[in-house]
């Protein structure tokens, strides 16, 4: 495991625990001065030490399944080419329930060409219901299934939703399905009163992580893995090359609704996972 994407506090032992014209979390208000960032509250750290809690009853061995799980079904999605191009790869699984959902999977290509788990991370996908927003507008508050580029002229470290009247830190938006430069859907911190709802969905349709996950993911794709990709052409919830290049962050992200009971049986791995939190 890579320790740039280590949680000790969230994780004892190795867990820490279509289409997108909805805009459901962000718009274009964005960045006051870094001074006024959210600082971690009692709630957070308290959070924190709940997940730890969790954590500490749970088999490395099962967890480590559940990831090579999530591993071999990226492989499964992208093509070679595709895996090629890029470095980084995070599997959200944005179901409701079983031992995968509403957690991040993140891989790393390595030298061998071969991608290897880094990390899980607990998240909080889209409501997937029908809602108004503070404003009084109707939206369906998703989290679209696909595979998606990251859009690095819209990161932000403070950004402010306007459709939902929230702050977003850490907000990495996300680049349409078909190539389009803006969506409304970003990859953010949670807010620390809304932390105890990671592991279940809670979002306007962002996906929300702990923050400071967050921020170390924000800034290994400005810096690690910024670069210039062959951009996608998508096909479904996998994706193909196109001809054309963008400067951005060689990181990928797949989002889908994943029975975990069904990917287990497909790569042959045995039931009786232990009870994750959701």
């Amino acid at each position: 495991m890579s320790a740039p994407f280590r949680s000790s506090a969230l994780r004892a032992l190795l867990l820490a625990v279509s289409v997108l014209g909805l805009a459901a979390c962000g718009t274009t208000a964005r960045v006051p001065p870094p001074s006024v960032m959210p600082q971690p509250s009692d709630a957070l750290a308290d959070f924190r030490e709940d997940l730890a809690a969790e954590s500490a009853g749970r088999v490395a061995e099962d967890d480590a399944e559940l990831a090579e799980v999530a591993r071999r079904h990226v492989e499964d999605i992208l093509s070679a080419e595709v895996i090629g191009e890029y470095e980084l790869f995070i599997f959200i699984n944005k179901a409701g329930e079983g031992p995968m959902a509403q957690h991040a999977y993140l891989f790393d290509k390595g030298a061998d060409g071969q991608i290897k788990h880094l990390d899980t991370w607990l998240v909080s996908t889209g409501r997937e219901q029908q809602e108004k927003s503070p404003k009084g507008e109707s939206k369906f508050t998703t989290t679209p299934s696909g595979t998606f580029m990251f859009d690095l002229a819209r990161f932000s470290r403070l950004h402010k939703s306007n459709a939902w009247e929230a702050d977003m830190p850490w907000a990495m938006f996300l680049r349409t399905r078909n190539g389009g430069p803006t969506t409304g859907i970003a990859l953010h911190a949670a807010l620390d009163k809304y932390v105890h709802n990671l592991g279940q969905r809670a979002s306007a349709g962002c996906i929300r992580l702990l923050p400071s996950n967050a921020e170390k993911l924000y800034k290994l794709l400005k810096g690690k893995y910024a670069g210039s990709v062959r951009n996608l052409v998508p096909s479904g919830v996998g994706a193909k090359l196109g001809s054309s290049k963008s400067a951005g962050t060689r990181g990928l992200v797949i989002v889908e609704d994943a029975d975990a009971d069904e990917l287990m049986a497909r790569y042959g791995v045995s039931g009786g996972m232990p009870a994750f939190i959701n």
